[in-house]
C-alpha cells in the first residue's frame, strides 16, 4: 500500500529528502545494526533464569516490596517461569531496588551471597550490552546526551518500525514541504528529545531502555494537527491493483495514528510501550506547531496553505467517480469519468478507471476506443511504457476482444523490442506482416527486431528477418542498409 499526501507542488521537484533520509536511517539501523538484538536478548534472558541470578534477585525483590507495603501482585494465572519473567521486568525498571542490590544493603551482610550476585550480574550485564538497543537506548535512571538522540532511531520489532515509518512518511511529506527541510529536521529531533524528557520525568528510576521513533513522530502529529487541523488535503493512494486520489480533512490522520497506537498496545505482546513519551511528543509538537504560526521562520507562512487542494474543476468529479466505484455503482462512475475527460482530455487517471470499468463489457465499441486511447497515451511517455504493455497484456486476455488499429500494434511491438521482450514482439509483427504487409513502418520494426535478435546471439532469426526485409521491402532504406552490410 502506498499513501502520498499531495502538497500542491510538483512532487518530483520537491521530494521530502529529509523525511526519506530519516526513514532510510531507521530501516538501515533496524535491519543491519539491530539484526542480532533479538538473539542477544533471548540469550541474556535465558542466562538470567538458568544461572541462578533470578533465584537471588526475585525473592529479594518480593521481600523489598513487602517491606514498603507494595504488593508484588499475584502470579496465580501464570506458571512459575512466566511469573518470574514478569517480576524480572519490574526489577529492571526499579532503579531504587537495583541500587540497593549494588550497595549490598539487600543482602543483610551476607558477603558471599553478595559476591555471587555481583559476579552473575556482571556477566548478565555484559551479555545485554551486546544488544544495540540496550547500549544506545535511553535509560532514564542513567541518561546520556547521546542516547537522547540515538534512542529515536532504534525499534523493538518490525511491526513497531513499520507503523512508525508509515506515519512518518505521511506527516513528514506535508510538514517538510510546508516548514522547510531544516525546520522540519530540527523539530523532528527536538520533538524526540521533548518526548524522552517527559518520559524521564515520569519514570526517573527506570533502567529499561527507551527505543523507537514514536516520540518524535508524536511530535510531528502535534505539529500536523495544529497546522492543518480541519483543512482538507488531497492524498494519492495505491493498493497495487487500485489507485486514485481522495480529499479528506487532515484531522482524519489523528484517529488513524491513535488506532496504530492501540494496535501496538493490544498486539505487541509484553513489550514496554512508552506512552508517556508519546504524550510528551504530542504536547511538544503542538507547541512547536503554534510557534510555526507565530514566529517568522523560513517557510512558516506557507504552512497553512501547503495542503490546500489547488482549484481543479475536474477533481470533484474524480472524487465522486471513485466513490461510485467503491460502491460498485459503475454506470454512474462511467458517466462521471466521461464528463471529466470532456473537461480535461489529458486526465490519464480518468482513462485508467474508465478502462477497468469498460473491460467488464469488452465487446462494446467504447471498450476498444478506451483501450486504444489509454495504451497509445501511455506509450508516448517512456516512463509509462511498462504500464502500457501491462494494459495491453490485460487486453489480450479478454476472449473475442475487438482488434486494435494496426498502427497501435506496431507501436506496441516497438515498445516490446525496446524492453527486450523479443519473443512477444516477434509474434505481434508476424501477425502484422501476414495481415498488413504494406503498412508503413513494418520494415523499420522488423529491422529493429533483427538487430535485437543479433544482439542476443540468435543469428538464425537475424538472417531470417534480414531475408524477409530484403524480399518484401526491397526498396526500403532498411533493405539497402542490409544489402550494403552483406556486400
Amino acid at each position: 500500500m502506498l499513501i502520498v499526501p499531495l502538497t500542491g507542488r510538483r512532487f518530483r521537484e520537491n521530494l521530502p529528502w529529509f523525511t526519506i533520509a530519516i526513514i532510510a536511517i531507521n530501516c538501515l539501523v533496524y535491519f543491519a545494526l539491530q539484526a542480532g538484538d533479538a538473539g542477544n536478548g533471548r540469550r541474556a534472558e535465558a542466562f538470567y533464569h538458568r544461572s541462578g541470578l533470578a533465584d537471588i534477585e526475585v525473592p529479594l525483590y518480593i521481600a523489598y516490596l513487602q517491606e514498603r507495603g507494595r504488593p508484588s501482585g499475584s502470579g496465580d494465572r501464570l506458571s512459575e517461569v512466566e511469573w518470574r519473567v514478569v517480576l524480572h521486568g519490574r526489577i529492571e525498571g526499579d532503579d531504587r531496588f537495583l541500587s540497593r542490590l549494588e550497595s549490598g544493603a539487600a543482602f543483610g551482610g551476607d558477603r558471599s551471597r553478595f559476591d555471587e550476585w555481583r559476579r552473575l550480574r556482571s556477566e548478565y550485564e555484559l551479555m545485554r550490552s551486546r544488544s544495540v538497543s540496550y547500549r544506545f537506548g535511553l535509560k532514564p535512571a542513567k541518561p546520556t546526551a547521546l542516547t537522547f538522540i540515538t534512542y529515536m532511531f532504534l525499534h523493538g520489532g518490525f511491526s513497531h518500525l513499520l507503523g512508525n515509518m508509515i506515519f512518518l512518511w505521511i506527516m513528514g511529506c506535508l510538514i517538510e514541504a510546508g516548514c522547510g527541510r531544516a525546520v522540519f529536521l530540527l523539530e523532528y529531533l527536538l520533538g524526540g528529545v521533548l518526548a524522552a524528557g517527559l518520559y524521564c520525568l515520569v519514570y526517573p528510576h527506570s533502567r529499561v531502555p527507551l527505543v523507537g521513533a514514536s516520540g518524535a513522530i508524536a511530535a510531528l502529529m502535534g505539529i500536523f494537527t495544529v497546522l492543518y487541523g480541519r483543512r482538507r488535503m488531497r492524498v494519492f493512494y495505491s493498493l497495487g491493483f487500485y489507485f486514485g486520489t481522495v480529499t479528506i480533512p487532515a484531522i482524519v490522520v489523528l484517529p488513524c495514528w491513535v488506532g496504530n497506537e492501540l494496535l501496538q498496545l493490544f498486539f505487541s505482546g509484553p513489550a514496554h510501550v512508552a506512552y508517556m513519551a508519546h504524550v510528551g511528543g504530542l504536547l511538544g509538537g503542538a507547541l512547536m506547531g503554534a510557534a510555526n504560526r507565530v514566529l517568522p521562520m523560513p517557510g512558516a507562512a506557507e504552512v497553512p496553505e501547503a495542503a490546500v487542494e489547488p482549484q481543479d474543476p475536474v477533481a470533484p468529479l474524480m472524487e465522486q467517480a471513485l466513490e461510485k466505484i467503491a460502491a460498485l455503482e459503475l454506470p454512474a462512475a462511467e458517466k462521471l469519468l466521461e464528463q471529466a475527460l470532456r473537461m480535461d482530455p489529458g486526465r490519464t487517471d480518468a482513462l485508467r478507471h474508465l478502462f477497468h470499468i469498460r473491460k467488464l463489457a469488452p465487446h462494446a465499441g467504447e471498450f476498444r476506443t478506451t483501450a486504444r486511447e489509454l495504451i497509445s497515451r501511455l506509450l508516448r511517455d517512456p516512463g509509462t511504457q511498462a504500464e502500457a504493455l501491462e494494459v495491453y497484456r490485460e487486453y489480450r486476455r479478454i476472449p473475442r476482444r475487438p482488434p486494435l488499429p494496426a498502427g497501435l500494434y506496431l507501436q506496441i511491438a516497438l515498445a516490446l523490442i525496446g524492453r527486450g521482450r523479443v519473443d512477444e514482439a516477434e509474434r505481434l509483427l508476424a501477425a502484422l506482416v501476414r495481415q498488413r504487409p504494406d503498412f508503413p513502418g513494418i520494415a523499420t520494426a522488423l529491422f529493429k527486431l533483427a538487430a535485437a535478435c543479433r544482439e542476443r546471439g540468435r543469428k538464425d532469426r537475424w538472417r531470417r528477418y534480414r531475408d524477409i526485409i530484403c524480399a518484401r521491402f526491397p526498396d526500403s532504406e532498411e533493405a539497402r542498409v542490409l544489402r550494403r552490410r552483406q556486400a
